[in-house]
C-alpha cells in the first residue's frame, strides 16, 4: 500500500478529530469517538500496538527519515487528545470533569416540548399498557419519569406480560427508547447477554429492554437479574479483557408472551407486573396512529409531563401493585412442583388433585396423598420429581398448618398415619401468609392460575 506524507499538524488534526488515549484494563487504547446520535455502544478500543501497525501507511517527515504517523503522535504528549480513564455516568459532576475522565453518557436528545399534545401516548399507557388501573397508570407514569430525571438511581423492574401478540409491548419499549435515545437503550433476546459472562454491553446502559428472552427456571440468571435491579455496583466482562466493577445504572424493562415472564420468590418484590390489554391486539390502524404521533412531537409532550411528577422513593421499594394478579400468576409460576401441586389443590378447593369428586376432607392418608402430591408433581415438573415423606410432611405443615398425627381404632389398634386438615379457608388463609400473597387466592375464576 502506496504511503501517505502527513504534516505534523495534519497527523495531529486527524487523530484528534476522532481518536484519543486512554488507559483501559492496564493498557494504552486507542479510543474512537466519531459516533453519530441514537446508535448504540459507537465507541470503539483498540488497543495502541494494534492501531499504530493499522495505519502503517501514513507517516510524517522526522529528521529527515519518515515515521509512523501514529507513532509519532504517541509521544507528543502536549499535543495530542488524552483522557485520565474511562466512565460512564448519566448525571457527572464537576469534580468528574476535573479529573480529566471521559464520559460516555451524551446526554438526553431529546427534550421536553409542554405545546406538543399526546392523547394516542395518554390512552395507550391507561388502558392497553395499565389496562385500565388508575394506580398502575400512575406508577408507569412515575417510573418513565424517573429514566429521565434520576438515571444514576436503578429502580423496581416492569415486567409487561401477554399471551397474544401484536398487544403494544414493543410499542411501549420504542416510547421507551425515544425518551431517552437509542445509544444507552440496549435490547436483549438472549438472557445470556444480560446475565452471562460476556455482559460488556451493559456498562453504558441506561435501560436493557428484555425481550421474550426466557430465564424463568434459571435460578442462577434469576439471582443476577435481581442483583441487577437492586445492587449499586455491577460486574461487567467484555471478550478478551478482565471483568471489572462498575456502578449499576442498568434499568429493566421486560416484555414476555410466556405465561411463566420473570423468577419470582417468596416475598419477591422487585418487579411490577402489567398484564398488558388484549383490546387493541393486532389493530395496526390504532397502533399506526400511536407511532405516528410518538414520532411527531407527542413523546416531547409526555416528557414535558413526567418532569412535573413527584418522584417517590417508592420506586425503588416495595409496591401494593405485588399483591395483584400478575405478581401472583408468576410467583405460581416460579413455586417449586410440590408447592404448585399444593396451590392448585388449595385453588380447586379438594385434598386430592387426582380426585375431584371428593373435595376438600379434612383427614387423608399420608400415603394416598403423599402419592396424589408424587404423580401430580412430576406432570408439573416434567420429570421424575420426588420429595421425602419427612420434607412432604413438614411442607404441608409449614404451608396450611396439616397435622400428620396416627389414627386409633375402637379397640385401641393403631391405624395408618393420616394428615388432618385445617377447613379450606383456614388452610387458603394459612397458604396466603406462608407465600406472602394476601390475595391469593382472590382470583380464583382468573384461568391463567390454572
Amino acid at each position: 500500500m502506496p504511503q501517505t506524507v502527513l504534516t505534523h499538524d495534519e497527523a495531529l488534526n486527524r487523530f484528534n478529530s476522532q481518536h484519543f488515549l486512554a488507559m483501559i484494563g492496564g493498557k494504552w487504547c486507542v479510543v474512537t469517538d466519531n459516533r453519530p446520535d441514537d446508535r448504540p455502544a459507537p465507541v470503539q478500543f483498540v488497543p495502541l500496538r494494534e492501531f499504530v501497525s493499522s495505519y502503517d501507511n501514513e507517516v510524517v517527515p522526522v529528521d529527515g527519515k519518515l515515521e509512523n504517523a501514529v507513532r509519532w503522535i504517541n509521544k507528543q504528549s502536549e499535543a495530542r487528545r488524552f483522557r485520565n480513564g474511562l466512565r460512564f455516568d448519566p448525571c457527572p459532576t464537576d469534580s468528574d470533569r476535573v479529573r480529566g475522565q471521559y464520559n460516555l453518557f451524551r446526554g438526553f436528545k431529546l427534550q421536553p416540548d409542554a405545546a406538543q399534545p399526546w392523547p394516542k401516548i395518554e390512552h395507550f399507557l391507561r388502558e392497553v399498557i395499565a389496562a385500565g388501573d388508575p394506580a398502575l397508570y400512575a406508577w408507569v407514569l412515575q417510573w418513565l419519569a424517573w429514566l429521565r430525571r434520576k438515571p444514576n438511581q436503578t429502580c423496581l423492574a416492569l415486567a409487561l406480560r401477554s399471551t397474544a401478540k401484536g398487544t403494544g409491548k414493543g410499542t411501549f419499549a420504542k416510547l421507551v427508547q425515544k425518551l431517552i435515545g437509542g445509544e444507552h437503550f440496549q435490547t436483549v433476546h438472549n438472557g445470556e447477554h444480560l446475565t452471562g459472562k460476556f455482559n460488556g454491553c451493559l456498562e453504558n446502559t441506561l435501560l436493557a429492554f428484555v425481550d421474550e428472552a426466557t430465564w424463568s427456571g434459571d435460578k442462577r440468571a434469576g439471582s443476577i437479574l435481581k442483583a441487577m435491579i437492586t445492587e449499586p455496583y455491577l460486574t461487567v466482562e467484555s471478550k478478551y479483557q478482565n471483568s471489572k466493577t462498575v456502578p449499576n445504572f442498568v434499568h429493566i424493562l421486560i416484555a414476555s408472551n410466556a405465561k411463566w415472564a420473570v423468577l419470582m420468590e417468596i416475598g419477591d418484590r422487585r418487579y411490577v407486573i402489567c398484564e398488558v390489554s388484549e383490546s387493541f391486539e393486532q389493530n395496526h390502524e390504532y397502533f399506526g396512529a400511536l407511532r405516528a404521533e410518538i414520532e411527531a412531537g407527542g413523546a416531547a409532550g409526555l416528557l414535558a409531563h413526567l418532569m412535573t411528577l413527584d418522584l417517590p422513593e417508592v420506586m425503588r421499594k416495595p409496591v401494593s401493585y405485588q399483591s395483584d394478579h400478575g405478581a401472583i400468576r408468576q410467583l405460581v409460576q416460579s413455586l417449586a412442583p410440590s408447592e404448585k401441586w399444593l396451590y392448585g389443590c388449595l385453588k380447586e378447593g379438594r385434598t386430592l388433585a387426582s380426585r375431584d369428586d371428593l373435595g376438600w376432607i379434612e383427614e387423608v392418608g399420608r400415603n394416598d396423598l403423599y402419592l396424589d402430591h408424587l404423580g401430580e408433581a412430576q406432570i408439573t415438573s416434567g420429570h421424575g420429581f420426588q420429595l421425602g415423606r419427612e420434607e412432604f410432611a413438614r411442607l404441608m405443615e409449614d404451608v396450611m398448618g396439616a397435622k400428620l398425627v396416627r389414627s386409633w381404632a375402637s379397640n385401641g389398634d393403631h391405624r395408618p398415619y393420616v394428615f388432618r386438615m385445617p377447613t379450606l379457608d383456614a388452610a387458603r388463609t394459612a397458604a396466603a401468609l406462608y407465600w406472602k400473597q394476601p390475595q391469593m387466592f382472590a382470583g380464583l375464576d382468573d384461568p391463567l392460575l390454572h
